[in-house]
């Protein structure tokens, strides 16, 4: 894998990058063909086609392109710097057998994806080899003898697809499954339900995501937004611990900063975290020391008389009870609110008379939450430095974010967690 350290990962003065990847001595399909620098050609050809949009990664729009050096080694040569470079073909593309699918990808691009390479005749390079795919119920899976790294201690593993929740519960506890990939069927209420049922394994609950509100700085409703302490206080007047352990049993920590407190730079920036807690007191002396009193109603009213009301909106990604918990801390120190309908587009251009907050959900979209990976591998920092290179650079970038979070750009809620189990 190429780094700074190995010289593989190569920093160009002009802000490019060059990195090369070298194949192992013995490394092989799974029928027995040698890997080469082939395969990986084919990889980048394929994985950056503007004609399969289906299988595109966006990395590959920042590689100016990608060369054989000799029939082991292939360099690829980026626009600029991309912090994920490394995993070119790992995450951002699998690599592919040219022997097998070449000629197919090359003659006929339109049927390409439809090829039963991608099913019932996959071949890979790692620990397991397909033995049987049965359309959507599951497929079969058996150790790969001539695996670079040794043969897995596991022979085989049978993967079923299931959709249903109730059904992967029941299954559970059947004992007929024994690890969920953790890929949001299973609900953290069904997860905590079937937790204490469960004897012969865990539910294993993840964080995979942060609720953010987000005030509208351009021309604000109301220009109050505008305004440092008006958004200090809508965050004093939650109550976040409250709202992790109504919506998912208090297993989410109340989140003071958009990075995920299990990231590994996390140490390094929270000494710096600016926290909120609740203090509804706080939150109604900084309302009222930027000229607002509370009208007969018990809200709180400017000096022409104007209510002070903020309206919410989100996009469909946020559930409406978190809506309804932010807005119900709000209503406390004499702010009232208005629930708009979701938008369906997820980043809404202005409106004309925009709106005052706005609420997202921030997933990590490019990897799914599950047990079979390394967990450090999940929560990468996207940026623009390899991770040689990351020092200083994670904390000159976390204090440009908690410098952000200070003035309180976004109004952080607790986050999401997406439950697996295993046994």
């Amino acid at each position: 894998v190429p780094s700074l350290e190995n010289g593989l990962w190569k920093l160009l003065p002009d802000g490019r990058m060059e990195t090369t990847w070298r194949i192992r001595d013995g490394a092989q399909w799974h029928d027995g063909t040698p890997v080469t620098s082939a395969d990986l050609l084919l990889t980048a050809q394929v994985f950056n086609d503007e004609a399969l949009p289906e299988i595109r990664r966006p990395p590959w729009r920042y590689v100016e392109g990608t060369e054989a050096l000799d029939s082991r080694s292939v360099v690829a040569r980026w626009k600029q710097p991309y912090i994920e470079a490394d995993s070119l073909f790992s995450t951002a593309a699998v690599p592919l057998p040219q022997h097998l699918i070449g000629q197919a990808y090359r003659e006929d691009k339109a049927s390409f994806l439809q090829h039963p390479y991608w099913s019932s005749e996959f071949i890979g390079t790692g620990p397991f080899k397909l033995r049987t795919w049965q359309g959507d119920n599951f497929l079969v899976l058996e150790a790969n003898d001539r695996y670079i790294l040794g043969r897995p201690k596991i022979d085989e593993v049978e993967v079923r697809f299931i959709v249903d929740g109730n059904a992967m519960l029941a299954s559970v506890l059947a004992g007929e499954v024994e690890v969920t990939m953790g890929f949001g069927i299973i609900s953290v209420d069904q997860a905590l339900m079937v937790k204490d049922q469960w004897r012969d394994g865990r539910a294993a609950i993840g964080l995979i995501q942060v609720y953010s509100t987000y005030p509208q700085f351009i021309n604000p409703t109301p220009a109050a937004l505008a305004h440092l302490d008006m958004r200090r206080a809508l965050l004093y007047a939650i109550d976040r611990q409250s709202m992790a352990d109504t919506l998912v049993g208090g297993l989410t920590p109340v989140a003071d900063t958009l990075i995920n407190p299990n990231h590994p730079a996390y140490k390094d920036i929270e000494p710096s975290i600016v926290k909120y807690p609740h203090d509804p007191r706080r939150a109604t002396q900084l309302i009222e020391g930027l000229g607002y009193t509370r009208g007969p109603d018990g809200t709180y009213r400017d000096s022409s008389g104007e209510k002070l009301v903020i309206e919410h909106r989100s996009s469909p990604q946020v559930p409406l009870r978190h809506r309804r918990l932010l807005e119900t801390g709000w209503r406390h120190p004499g702010v009232d609110r208005h629930l708009a309908p979701d938008r369906a587009r997820r980043r809404p251009r202005v409106p004309s008379d925009p709106p005052g907050l706005r609420a997202d959900a921030l997933p990590d979209e490019s990897r799914p939450v599950s047990q079979l990976r390394d967990p450090a591998s999940l929560e990468q920092l996207r940026g623009e430095q390899p991770q040689s290179v990351r020092e200083p650079g994670p904390r000159r970038a976390y204090r440009e974010i908690q410098c952000r979070r200070s003035d309180t750009a976004a109004l952080p809620a607790p986050g999401e967690r997406r439950p697996s189990h295993d046994r």
